[in-house]
């Protein structure tokens, strides 16, 4: 026997969540989820033939440039999540993507050492940055480590000269001793380390990540995010709406999927149970954290058993 779809607009999945309370579907609104746009699907799959490919002295690896909120570290987390840590059977700890962001301050010794722990190694670490650099090693031999991620590698930029060379030298001698592919990511200023050195420059094949190129594009993301919303009505998903997604989100991902979210809210709470140009105003004016009628009493019921 089957169930009939109560929202036959949604993905039998989503008309799931949709069926739920407005707290659940609240709080599955403000999970990361993907949308396979092509930017996505492409950056992916480079991903991916880094991860296939085998060692090779001085590997060529990956440089992702793009402004902030382009999409670059969600799909990088999204790469290191296919890829997860484990345990084998021997209870040795595997880590075939290595994820990290860089740096914290303009130091090579802070870079070995946060790459160490994250390889779960929690002994005593010697004391030269020369026996650190080996132990490195083992351990990424060890984990069976496939690609190294750097991300928020344009910070670099921003530190005194010395420590830009430094991180270069750095970075050749991990590519050189490990034949581990590595992923920078950051804004383009990325291009500025790997310019000034001959080496660096031919070691690292570059991915611009732009903004949306073209509305039909935009359009065909703001329908697919739409579609994974678990409103109990449909959204007509037209020029006005894309126009108006455009005007006040823009077309980096990170600020359009906010203004969509924070809709998406508002129809929830408003029981208006789809996203439209007024609800659009109302998450750019801020009302999308305004608690409803239940929330404010369940708030007020807390409040009272606790004093």
């Amino acid at each position: 026997m089957t169930t009939e779809n109560p929202y036959p607009h949604l993905d039998p999945r989503i008309a799931r969540i949709a069926a739920r309370s407005d707290k659940a579907r609240l709080r599955y609104i403000d999970e990361d989820r993907i949308v396979a746009t092509p930017t996505f699907l492409f950056v992916g799959e480079e991903l991916e033939i880094q991860y296939r490919r085998k060692q090779t002295l001085r590997a060529v690896g990956l440089a992702l440039l793009g402004p902030p909120g382009i999409g670059k570290t969600f799909i990088l987390k999204s790469f290191q999540e296919r890829h997860p840590s484990y345990r084998d059977k021997q209870g040795m700890l595997k880590v075939p993507v290595l994820y990290l962001q860089y740096p914290a301050e303009p130091s090579i010794p802070w870079l070995i050492e946060e790459m160490i722990r994250k390889l779960g190694y929690k002994l005593a670490l010697p004391r030269s940055t020369g026996a650190r650099f080996r132990k490195l090693v083992e351990l990424l031999e060890e984990a069976g480590t496939r690609v190294i991620i750097l991300d928020e590698t344009g910070n670099v930029d921003d530190f005194p000269r010395s420590a830009v060379i430094a991180f270069r030298h750095a970075l050749k001698w991990l590519t050189n001793e490990t034949m581990v592919p590595v992923v920078l990511a950051g804004t383009e200023v990325v291009a500025n380390v790997l310019d000034e050195d001959i080496q660096l420059n031919r070691r690292f094949r570059r991915i611009l990540m732009e903004p949306w190129p073209c509305k039909s594009e935009y359009s065909g993301f703001i329908a697919a995010y739409l579609a994974g919303m678990p409103l109990r009505l449909p959204t007509v998903v037209n020029r006005a709406l894309i126009e108006r997604v455009f005007d006040d989100g823009g077309d980096i991902t990170h600020d359009a999927v906010m203004l969509l979210q924070d809709a998406a809210r508002i129809a929830i709470k408003t029981g208006s149970e789809v996203i439209s140009v007024h609800e659009l105003e109302a998450a750019r004016g801020g009302r999308a954290f305004i608690p409803t009628a239940s929330e404010a009493r369940e708030s007020a019921r807390d409040r009272r058993r606790r004093g």
